[in-house]
């Protein structure tokens, strides 16, 4: 029996589309206690002073436009200053880095509150949930996995990894040890049973459309029947501003809400330019900031929005 399409049916919320970062998980939270385990084991193997390593790693992430850049030690700076093998390189420095931030990140990463009751409401109202990330897939597949909800995203659209070309690469074994680790993440894609994985050029990176427009095309839903969650207004809410549709705005996930000691990690510890504040965006933000649908006190605040419009036995089965 063919359902009938009603005005109603028109209206529902079909399609979630998730921002990561700050929005389902804090960044902040995993990545901080990471780089202030692994920089200064680098910085002592390099025999520098923790702030000009931590600075000149912070530069290759700003490079790369990811704090979880595949490359970290790319450049002149560790060309110039390691006196040691490449090989010695990688067992001194590149392994125990990854391992700090591999580990620490199954440690650490957590969803924020109210996360993993959406994804069960959106299951039992027929709803679905898609990623879109302006971090590198490899990232985003690895924290979608540390957090479990590698089989509940419908999709997961990140940008592409940065790969050093040419005198970036001083240390082919550093260079093939970090190509081989991104590989391998990004093999994590297999356990994502059905879910569409998508990866994006660069400069898809939000609140460029292409990115969102892809979504909704693979997903076959209007604006109307979608609705774009994230932290950032000028990214998430330009993006959704950009193409009418609604956007609900992840308060709980902006920095002011951060240990400072952590936000101390990017501001200070990975800022290459310490006589000023670090810039980490790259891309044009709007002049104005764009129309808020809703404001976001946990990420369980979307539950009603995925509620209206549907008849009441499904909202009480759903609840």
């Amino acid at each position: 029996m063919t359902r009938k399409i009603t005005s109603r049916t028109k209206r529902q919320t079909k399609l979630v589309v998730s921002d990561n970062d700050g929005t389902i998980l804090s960044v902040h939270f995993w990545f901080a206690p990471a780089m202030l385990a692994a920089i200064p084991i680098v910085a002592a193997a390099m025999k520098e002073p923790i702030e000009i390593v931590g600075g000149e790693i912070g530069r290759n992430m700003i490079n790369h436009l990811a704090l979880e850049t595949a490359f970290p030690f790319v450049g002149p700076y560790f060309a110039e200053k390691w006196k040691g093998t490449h090989e010695e390189f990688v067992e001194q420095v590149t392994k125990p880095y990854f391992n700090i931030v591999d580990s620490v990140l199954n440690k650490y990463c957590s969803a924020f509150p109210g996360v993993r009751e959406t994804f069960d409401e959106a299951e039992l109202l027929g709803a679905k949930v898609a990623i879109l990330s302006d971090a590198p897939m490899q990232a985003t597949l690895a924290k979608l996995t540390a957090l479990g909800l590698n089989k509940r995203v419908a999709g997961v659209y990140s940008l592409e990894p940065h790969i050093p070309q040419g005198a970036e690469v001083w240390n082919q074994a550093d260079f093939d040890f970090c190509f081989e680790r991104l590989q391998r993440v990004l093999g994590l894609a297999s356990g994502f049973d059905t879910s569409k994985i998508v990866q994006l050029p660069r400069t898809f990176e939000k609140p460029n459309t292409q990115g969102l427009l892809q979504v909704l095309s693979d997903f076959k839903v209007t604006v109307a029947q979608a609705i774009m969650l994230g932290d950032s207004c000028q990214k998430d809410g330009g993006v959704a501003h950009a193409l009418g549709m609604r956007f609900g705005f992840a308060r709980y996930g902006v920095n002011d809400f951060t240990p400072p000691q952590y936000t101390e990690v990017v501001s200070s510890i990975l800022n290459p330019f310490h006589d000023k504040t670090i810039f980490w965006q790259q891309v044009a933000m709007p002049p104005r900031l764009p129309p808020i649908h809703k404001v976001l006190t946990t990420y369980a605040d979307v539950i009603p929005i995925l509620r209206a419009n549907r008849r009441k036995s499904a909202r009480v089965k759903a609840a």
